[in-house]
């Protein structure tokens, strides 16, 4: 294994980790992110539009995330 591939793995298996941890709400993230890219990149939005929605949308999802499961 080479350098870089050990990085790569180490990065997956912190990343499946984190699925598992908190999976339905970084699962909404990636879709809200990918969805907001696409249309950036097909011309829909703008990137400050894209931006807007990407943090509006994170901020609503943390925000009900936080309201479910208060920090002790």
């Amino acid at each position: 294994m080479t350098k870089n591939s050990e990085n790569n793995f180490a990065y997956f298996s912190f990343s499946d980790v984190l699925l598992k941890t908190i999976s339905p709400v970084y699962q909404q993230y990636r879709e809200i992110f990918a969805a907001t890219m696409q249309g950036i990149f097909i011309g829909e939005l703008t990137v400050e539009e894209g931006l807007d929605i990407v943090v509006q949308k994170v901020n609503k999802l943390l925000d009900d995330y936080y309201e479910e499961n208060p920090v002790k």
